[in-house]
């Protein structure tokens, strides 16, 4: 009998080896339908198992797939059905569930049922990712009873599958931020490559099928108390359509989205999007949007869907390219009005292109007060950006041949003069020399008069309704006065540059986002090693010290199963901070993964670093966290190493060096400090 159970052991052993092999080689897979279909197939080998079945659930786009492997294909499930049957019981209860014929028949059809209608006996269990579900993972079978052995195997073949489940997840997360960032870039430059409106009303509507693919989609313009279709696409008669003028008030979704400014969705089967905007057919999916400029909607967006159901989150992607849209239109009417008497469209036209081509977000600024300097008859050009909230200036960058004669002013002096007056009112002005302007406070007036300023031209730099900083064009008192045409200009290229800031601006938060870990605001594993391979390349080179410290939080799951994940996230949060006052500027801090964290000390020796390491672990121990719960007290084990001298030195080695010192520390007990010197000497 003990020989039968042994080998019984083996034979287990071997196939979860087998199923390990399998489903990692999907770690870094983005397509987690295909990771779905290996952990199934996977299972199916493990267990006898008639059908496995895995569910997920995207936290980010709402969906919940099951599949049962390659043969029984992939479906995707409501919430309802996700909460019946065995499949809801473990997501609820968050446990291990196993179901005879009489459990099946008492509860209602779920998942499992979905693909295996018949089935009389279930193991139901858990998909965890760093402790949160994501997913369940079953095994059903028409005539052989699961037992409680058979659960174990599968809670153990359970745990692995999250985490692949978990890191595929998280990567098509991530590329998908980078495919809707590249793309909403690329759209967004093709707008505002042209300042023709029928252009750029085109590049719109192409631009939303690349955001969001529809069955028909609208651009209409706002023109007194109606709203006239400017394109369209997916309608058998778009000229018909373009002919038609459609009552603000007449039309209830018109109304809802001119009066509400906000975006409308319809995405019920019960209720069915219809108008002339949608199509001769009711859909079932319907998104609209407002076109903003100046707090005031100028027109709108909509696209429509016979079979797709559109979600929160695709409204507020239309919403945030309606942004964009909205921008470039305005830009097109407003230079359409004055292409007849501006001499220097050429110019201006150029300075777009240049800005489209910036790389970056200082390019950009440059870029911006370079054009405006060759554009308009202007001495000195600069453009601010600043945060009135904390009376910050943000970005000061000046240009033109008088570009030397602009004085930095701090936040106070710039909100009490032209600028701030700008910022508020969300209009440009012009204000002539010699004359005595109310819009000044006396501070500003004292300092134009002070650095010999004659006219100034502000135009305010806007995005979304909001004010982020202001477009100056001076002359020197003695110079030429500015004209109306020259502030349309002016205005012209500040709401031009606006959006290209923007974009400049989410396409660097994107890419910070990429390397940042979202509870600690420190940086991700990913970006933790861009950083510290730099620095020890550098270290490598000089031949300067290097140290890395290993900490990790003692007890940590004491405090998630006695208070809770929120608690716990509220004390890595705090740990992430005193980590970060503990150390100096230029050293590296990063969430290693879980309750880990690892710092990378440039210039460090082993002696100072140990001195450091014991800073940190006292600023960690010292004092209890303040949490929602009351103060906690944190202690934390420190490994800590120092770069060899060996030209095979890697980021990975040292931090397993230091990894390893802290496990030592751990097995002793805690909370202190420990060099691999120490270690290994």
């Amino acid at each position: 009998m003990t020989d039968a159970i042994a080998r019984r052991d083996v034979d287990e052993l071997a196939a979860l080896m087998r199923f390990h092999d399998r489903i990692s080689g999907q770690l870094h897979t983005d397509e987690p339908i295909e990771v779905l279909r290996h952990i199934a197939e996977g299972v199916s080998d493990v267990l006898p198992a008639d059908r496995a079945i895995v569910v997920i659930l995207n936290p980010e786009t709402g969906e919940i797939v099951a599949t049962g492997g390659e043969e029984a294909g992939e479906e995707h499930l409501g919430y309802d059905e996700l909460m019946a049957g065995v499949t809801g019981q473990v997501v609820e209860s968050g446990e291990t569930i196993l179901a005879d014929r009489t459990t099946l028949e008492a509860a209602s059809p779920g998942a499992v049922s979905r693909f295996l209608p018949d089935a009389e006996s279930v193991i139901a269990t858990p998909l965890r990712f760093h402790e949160k579900l994501v997913g369940t993972l079953s095994v059903a079978n028409r005539h052989d009873v699961f037992d409680g052995h058979d659960a174990r195997l599968l809670e153990a073949m359970a745990s692995e599958a999250g985490v692949v489940i978990g890191y595929s997840l998280r990567l098509q997360s991530e590329q998908r931020q980078r495919r809707l960032a590249d793309t909403l870039r690329d759209v967004t430059s093709g707008m505002t490559s042209t300042l023709d409106l029928r252009g750029v009303l085109t590049s719109v509507l192409e631009g939303l099928d690349r955001v969001l693919p529809s069955d028909t989609a609208t651009l209409m313009l706002r023109i007194d108390d109606s709203m006239r279709v400017m394109a369209s696409r997916g309608f058998e008669d778009s000229e018909l359509l373009r002919q038609s003028a459609i009552s603000i008030t007449g039309d209830p979704i018109i109304a809802e989205l001119v009066k509400g400014t906000a975006p409308v969705i319809i995405s019920d089967d019960a209720e069915r999007a219809v108008g002339v905007y949608v199509g001769d057919d009711p859909m079932r999916s319907f998104i609209g949007v407002p076109l903003m400029a100046r707090n005031r909607v100028i027109g709108l967006l909509t696209v429509a869907s016979r079979e797709a159901a559109y979600s929160l989150e695709e409204a507020m992607i239309v919403d945030a390219f309606g942004d964009h849209a909205a921008v470039a239109i305005q830009n097109a009417r407003l230079f359409q009005r004055t292409q007849a008497t501006l001499a220097k469209t050429e110019t201006l036209y150029q300075v777009a292109q240049n800005l489209i081509e910036g790389s970056s977000l200082e390019q950009t600024l440059q870029s911006v007060v370079d054009g405006v300097a060759s554009a308009i008859p202007a001495t000195g050009v600069s453009l601010i950006t600043m945060n009135p909230r904390v009376h910050k200036i943000v970005h000061f960058v000046r240009g033109g041949e008088g570009r030397d004669r602009i004085v930095a002013a701090n936040f106070d002096e710039l909100w009490d003069g032209l600028a701030g007056y700008v910022m508020r009112e969300h209009k440009a002005i012009i204000s002539q020399p010699n004359r005595p302007d109310e819009r000044e406070g006396p501070q500003a007036r004292a300092r134009r008069e002070a650095t010999g300023t004659g006219a100034v031209m502000v135009a305010p730099l806007m995005y979304a309704g909001k004010a982020f900083g202001v477009l100056t064009a001076l002359n020197q008192i003695g110079g030429a006065e500015f004209g109306r045409h020259d502030l349309i200009l002016l205005e012209a290229m500040a709401n031009q540059a606006s959006i290209s800031i923007e974009n400049a601006r989410l396409f660097e938060e994107v890419q910070r986002l990429a390397v940042t870990d979202d509870l600690t605001g420190l940086h991700n594993r990913r970006g933790f090693f861009e950083v510290a391979r730099r620095e020890l390349e550098r270290a490598e080179r000089t031949g300067r010290p290097l140290s890395a410290l290993m900490l990790d939080i003692d007890g940590f799951k004491r405090v998630n199963d006695t208070y809770g994940h929120a608690v716990g996230d509220e004390v890595l949060r705090h740990l992430a901070g005193r980590c970060r006052r503990a150390v100096r500027d230029i050293d590296i801090v990063g969430r290693y993964g879980g309750e880990e964290f690892a710092i990378v000390l440039p210039e460090t020796d082993l002696k100072t670093a140990k001195e450091v390491a014991e800073r940190v672990r006292s600023s960690i121990g010292d004092e209890p966290f303040d949490t929602e719960v009351g103060p906690l007290p944190i202690r934390v084990s420190v490994g800590l190493a120092l770069m060899a001298d060996s030209s095979d030195q890697s980021v990975e080695g040292l931090l397993d060096r230091a990894d390893t010192a802290m496990y030592v520390v751990k097995q002793q007990g805690g909370d202190a400090v420990r060099s691999a010197e120490e270690e290994f000497d």
